[in-house]
C-alpha cells in the first residue's frame, strides 16, 4: 500500500491509484470535466489540478506516490483552476443566455417557452412562464416588451411575438378551473406580511407562497391590483383579467386584507412584531406616508439594491416605493427577487450579496452567422394577419413560436464549464481573442445539436463512440492549436451518433453536444436507427 497525505489527512491506496481516486476515498471533492472512470486518461482540461510536493499536477492522471503531500483547495490551486477556466473560455463561441431572456427584467426563459408552445405543450409553457413572471396575462397586455427589442430575429424579418404568445398561453390557463403552477415547497410555518397589493406585492406573495411560507397582504385600496388598475382600458387590459390573476394567487392560500392602510389603520411596528418578515411594496409613496421613519432617497425608500433589504432586519422593499417610474415587468421582477431574499433570510438569518451567474456573450453577430441560427428555426416570416385576438389557435401559436432562433445555450443550467466559472469567479473575457471564431451549428441529427465552438476538446465523446462500437463515431481532427472534434471522412452527425447520442450528450461538460428540444425521446430515435441498420 502507498501512504500519502491529502489536505492534511493520511490515506493508504493501492499501487497505481491516482490522486483523484485517493481523494474520493476521503470524500474530498476535486472538480473534473474530461474524466470518466471507465476510460483511460487521454487529454486533460486541467481543472482537476492539485498541488503536490510544490508542483501543479492533474489529479485524474497523476499516480499517488509514497510520502506525497497533496493540497486540493489552497489559494494556489484555486488561482490555477481559475486561469484554466479563463483560457478555456478564450476560444468559447457560445452564449449562456439568449438576448431576449437577458433583456427581460424578470429573465423569462423565452427560448424554452417558445419551444414548448411550438410543440403545443401549453401546460409546460405556462409553468415555465410562471417560474419567472407572476402576472403573465396582465403583462401580456401592458409590458413594453424589452425582450422583443433584443430579439435577433429582427435582423431577419421582425422580432418574435414573445408577449403575444405569453399572453395567449396565460389567458388559456386563466380559463381553467385548476391553474397550473410551478411546484410549491411544503409549508414552513413562517409568516410573511406584504404591504401593498400592486404588481410587486402580488409577485412577492406568489413566489413566497411557492417557497412554502404563509402570506398576508395588506392594501389600502378596496381591491388588489394597485396602479395596475390605471392600465385598464378598452381593447387592452380588463378588470376581469387582472382580478383573475389575483384570484390565482388567492387560491394558493394567500390572505388579502383590503381597505387597511399602514400608518393609519395598521401600525408598522406591530406588523413587524407579528410576522417573521415584511415586504414593503406600497407603490409610489406620498410625503406624508408613514413607515416608521424608514430612510428615503429623493425618489423612494432606500434599499440594498442587491438584496432588497432596508436598514431594519427582516424588512424588504421594492417596486414603485423604491423607483416610482419603473415599468410593470420590472416591478414584477422586484417581487420575485424580494421573495428569494426573504426565503434566504428565513432559512439562514441573513441574505448574501451573491454575484449573478457568469454569462458567455457572443457580441456582434454577423449576417452569415444568423444563417446558422436559422438552421433550427422556421424559414417563414412572421404572420402579420392574426388580427388583435388575445388567444391564438394552435396553428397560429406554432407558426409564431417556430421562428425563435434559440440563441441561448440549451445546456446553460447543466453546463459544468459555466458552473465551475461561477465557483472560481472566472473572468470570461480575460484571454478572449480579438476576433472570435464563427458560429457553427450542426442540426442535421434528428435528436442532437453539435456546436463545435463550445467544445473544450475533452475527448469524452470520442471515447464513448469508440467504446460503443459506432461505425463512424467522433474523432480528433487536426493538430496543435487547430485540433477539434469532428466526424471522420466528413460524415454526417446522424451517422456518427447512432447508438451513443444520449450518452455523449450526457457526458458533454460544455453544451457542445445538446438535445434538440421537444423532438421526442431518444428511445424513438434509437428504435428507428436500429430498424435502418437491420434493413
Amino acid at each position: 500500500m502507498i501512504k500519502l497525505k491529502i489536505d492534511s489527512r493520511d490515506i493508504q491506496v493501492q499501487p497505481g491509484s491516482t490522486i483523484l481516486q485517493a481523494a474520493r476515498l476521503l470524500s474530498i471533492h476535486i472538480p473534473t470535466m474530461c474524466h470518466m472512470p471507465e476510460f483511460e486518461h487521454t487529454t486533460s482540461c486541467m481543472i482537476c489540478t492539485v498541488q503536490a510536493d510544490d508542483g501543479m499536477l492533474p489529479a485524474c492522471s497523476t499516480r499517488a506516490a509514497e510520502g506525497m503531500v497533496v493540497e486540493t483547495d489552497n489559494q494556489a490551486v484555486k488561482d490555477f483552476r481559475k486561469t484554466t477556466l479563463e483560457l478555456l473560455f478564450s476560444e468559447h463561441v457560445g452564449e449562456c443566455v439568449a438576448p431576449c431572456e437577458l433583456a427581460c427584467p424578470a429573465h423569462l426563459q423565452v427560448p424554452r417557452m417558445m419551444k414548448q408552445i411550438e410543440a403545443n405543450d401549453l401546460d409546460a409553457a405556462i409553468v415555465t412562464i410562471r417560474e419567472d413572471i407572476a402576472l403573465p396575462a396582465v403583462l401580456g397586455y401592458i409590458c413594453t416588451a424589452p425582450c422583443e427589442n433584443a430579439c435577433r430575429r429582427r435582423f431577419v424579418d421582425e422580432s418574435a411575438s414573445i408577449c403575444l404568445l405569453k399572453k395567449s398561453v396565460a389567458l388559456e390557463d386563466l380559463a381553467r378551473t385548476d391553474n397550473l403552477l410551478p411546484p410549491a415547497k411544503p409549508l414552513s410555518g413562517k409568516r410573511i406580511a406584504i404591504i401593498g397589493a400592486g404588481a410587486t406585492g402580488l409577485a412577492v406573495a406568489f413566489y413566497t407562497r411557492l417557497s412554502g411560507h404563509s402570506c398576508t397582504v395588506y392594501d389600502r385600496n378596496p381591491e388588489a391590483g394597485g396602479s395596475l388598475h390605471d392600465s385598464i382600458g378598452p381593447g387592452g387590459l380588463s378588470r376581469e383579467v387582472l382580478m383573475a390573476e389575483v384570484e390565482v394567487i388567492a387560491n394558493m392560500g394567500v390572505e388579502f386584507v383590503q381597505d387597511r392602510e399602514v400608518g393609519k389603520d395598521l401600525d408598522f411596528d406591530e406588523i413587524r412584531a407579528d410576522f417573521d418578515a415584511v415586504a414593503v411594496a406600497a407603490g409610489s409613496l406620498e410625503a406624508d406616508d408613514e413607515f416608521a421613519g424608514l430612510t428615503r432617497t429623493k425618489r423612494g425608500l432606500k434599499i440594498n439594491t442587491v438584496t432588497y433589504e432596508i436598514e431594519i432586519p427582516g424588512v424588504f422593499a421594492g417596486g414603485q416605493c423604491v423607483r416610482p417610474d419603473q415599468i410593470p415587468v420590472r416591478s414584477v421582477a422586484d417581487g420575485k427577487n424580494i421573495s428569494a431574499s426573504i426565503d434566504e433570510y428565513l432559512s439562514t438569518g441573513a441574505v448574501t450579496q451573491t454575484a449573478p451567474r457568469v454569462r458567455s456573450r457572443l457580441g456582434k453577430v454577423e449576417s452569415e452567422e444568423i444563417d446558422e441560427f436559422l438552421r433550427g428555426a422556421s424559414p417563414r416570416g412572421l404572420q402579420t394577419d392574426i388580427g388583435n385576438s388575445d388567444t391564438l389557435s394552435a396553428e397560429e401559436a406554432t407558426s409564431l413560436s417556430s421562428v425563435c432562433l434559440q440563441c441561448g445555450c440549451r445546456s446553460a443550467d447543466s453546463c459544468q464549464l459555466r458552473s465551475l466559472a461561477d465557483t472560481y469567479v472566472a473572468d470570461l473575457q480575460k484571454y478572449k481573442y480579438s476576433q472570435r471564431a464563427a458560429i457553427v451549428r450542426d442540426t442535421s441529427h434528428p435528436w442532437v445539436v453539435f456546436e463545435p465552438g463550445k467544445c473544450i476538446k475533452c475527448g469524452l465523446c470520442v471515447k464513448i463512440t469508440r467504446a460503443r462500437g459506432e461505425d463512424l463515431g467522433l474523432t480528433f481532427v487536426g493538430r496543435g492549436f487547430d485540433v477539434r472534434v469532428g466526424i471522420p471522412h466528413n460524415g454526417s452527425l446522424t451517422a456518427a451518433l447512432k447508438k451513443s447520442a444520449a450518452e455523449c450528450v450526457d457526458a458533454c461538460p460544455s453544451g457542445a453536444l445538446a438535445t434538440q428540444e421537444n423532438l421526442g425521446p431518444i428511445e424513438e430515435f434509437l428504435k428507428n436507427t436500429a430498424t435502418e441498420d437491420e434493413g
